[in-house]
């Protein structure tokens, strides 16, 4: 069970995040699937990195596939860029992916 102190510092890192990050990620024909588990397993991680303040793995089609994260401030980001999940991906991505990922700093403007 989650303590009340970790549940309001969870709640203020998600309200205070000023920067965040848009993957797309196209898949190879065939590892579409592989693609999907990786991400649904990347959460594992994503959730050991203490500046990911949140975190979506999404489909787009059957072939994209896309990744949106908030962090707080900017070194957050960068760590996550350079993370497990990042190092996972490179790793893998001549197997799973059929172009190189698409990714996007975004500034996060407003949220509810």
């Amino acid at each position: 069970m989650i303590s009340i102190t970790v549940m309001l510092k969870m709640m203020e890192d998600v309200m205070t995040s000023s920067v965040g990050l848009l993957v797309t990620l196209e898949a190879k024909p065939g590892k579409e699937a592989e693609l999907a588990d990786f991400l649904q397993a990347a959460r594992a991680l994503v959730v050991e990195e203490p500046d990911s303040s949140t975190w979506y793995a999404f489909k787009i089609n059957s072939t994209q596939f896309g990744i949106y994260d908030t962090f707080p401030h900017e070194e957050g980001r960068q760590a996550h860029l350079s993370g497990k999940v990042a190092t996972a991906l490179g790793s893998r991505a001549d197997e799973l992916l059929a172009s190189p990922p698409s990714i996007q700093p975004v500034e996060v403007l407003a949220f509810i």
